[in-house]
């Protein structure tokens, strides 16, 4: 019996460590892009000159793109352990480093372009690192892949309890509690690593005097049509593209809808929905961690739902849900516009704009969590490399819509309050 099948069983609910691995393989995946997301007031106040909160996000979402775009070609040469181990430990070394800069080159032209750079390279590793897991989360268990999902969420959470943690510890040294916030970051994706390479050689049976007898893309591949393995193992690039679109085809209209949804998420979130609002408080970092936060209980709540309650929705009901985001971006606008105008205005109360953050945000993790589930559905069960290329679609997709979300965000830039 291929090593696969323990992998891909449908019928057998997977076992705690398995949980456990998906459970911190979600909060991995985006750690690093939450790591910044929630400490960029404090970026802006060290590099004051140079409006690195919006600028600092650009290089990682571009490497994230990018890196995404060709990971499944890459893949054909990078076994998957080494791309989820290999990009764990450039996250853990850009974390670890980008504080220390920050430290010791704050205000300066040279620090600026370093923290730009770090935040390239930690693109690049998240994109590497969530694209491997969700190409696997397409053909495991639908339990794991909700673990995951649910997590993933979770991540923004636990970024928003290590920075609340770092700024009470440290209240008057913003820079050494980003040291503390950004060392814990690390040590937790260096734990994440040591479950998912003790899940993998567990799974596998590898031991210290043992080789590993079958790699999980010789499975992969060997349980797959005929077709579909000699297009990506054998065919040129021709071939290889034309597997990419059969795909994309096959997830229809899926893949479409994660890159509107993330466009949604991207035009309003954190700039208009954090940024360029204001709760009445006299700082600016706590107002943006406690909007943040709520974000992302909104966002872990909405992905765990849907996880839970998997057999009760279809792809129609996701349409209209993902529709029904325009008229919160409206409400989003309208809080931001009225910012500085009459407090008794309603869109600018603070309890409709967390009530609006939550709610969008609930919709943002519950309809990306059921667009990945549903994804893999919509294909053969044989069809397992189709499905592996089917994750790498999506979560190009993902990417491309954050970074179509990120320009079209320019045009709120005059927008309310600025900090």
């Amino acid at each position: 019996m291929n090593d696969i099948l323990l992998l891909i069983d449908q019928k057998n609910d997977p076992n705690f460590l398995e949980k456990l691995n998906y459970a911190f393989l979600g909060v991995s995946g985006v750690l690093g892009w939450n790591a910044v997301l929630t400490s960029l007031q404090y970026f802006d106040d060290q590099f004051e000159n140079y409006d690195i909160s919006f600028l600092l996000p650009i290089p990682q979402l571009f490497a994230n793109f990018f890196f995404g775009a060709i990971l499944p070609q890459l893949r054909k040469y990078i076994h998957v352990k080494v791309c989820v181990i290999g990009s764990m430990i450039g996250m853990i070394i850009c974390l670890a480093t980008l504080p220390v800069i920050t430290y010791f080159m704050s205000q300066t032209l040279m620090g600026f372009i370093f923290v730009l750079t770090l935040s390239f390279f930690l693109g690049m590793f998240n994109a590497v690192l969530q694209g491997a897991v969700v190409s696997i989360t397409n053909v495991v268990h639908h339990k794991l892949a909700a673990i995951y999902w649910t997590y993933n969420g979770f991540s923004g959470l636990l970024m928003n309890l290590f920075y609340a943690i770092s700024l009470l510890i440290f209240p008057s040294s913003l820079q050494t509690g980003a040291i503390f916030y950004y060392s814990i970051s690390a040590l937790f994706i260096s734990t994440a690593a040591f479950f998912f390479n003790k899940y993998y050689n567990k799974k596998y049976n590898i031991g210290d005097d043992q080789q590993e007898h079958q790699l999980l893309d010789d499975d992969l591949y060997e349980k797959s049509s005929t077709k579909s393995q000699s297009s990506y193992n054998q065919g040129g690039k021709s071939e290889y593209f034309s597997l990419i679109w059969r795909a994309f085809k096959a997830g229809f209209p899926i893949p479409l809808l994660i890159w509107l949804h993330f466009v949604q998420l991207q035009t309003v979130f954190p700039g208009l929905a954090v940024f360029k609002v204001d709760l009445g408080w006299s700082s600016n970092t706590w107002n943006s961690l406690f909007l943040i936060t709520f974000a992302n209980v909104g966002d872990t709540i909405g992905k765990y739902a849907a996880g839970i309650i998997k057999k009760y929705y279809n792809l129609k009901i996701i349409i209209a849900l993902i529709m029904s985001r325009f008229l919160l971006i409206a409400f989003f606008i309208l809080s931001a516009y009225y910012t500085y105008e009459d407090e008794q205005i309603f869109f600018r109360q603070s309890y409709f704009i967390v009530l609006n953050i939550i709610i969008f945000s609930f919709l943002t993790g519950f309809c990306t969590s059921a667009l990945m589930q549903l994804s893999p559905s919509l294909l053969k069960e044989d069809e397992l490399v189709l499905k592996e290329q089917l994750g790498f679609v999506n979560v190009v997709m993902l990417t491309f819509g954050i970074s179509c979300g990120t320009f079209t965000a320019l045009s709120f830039t005059n927008f309310g309050k600025t900090n």
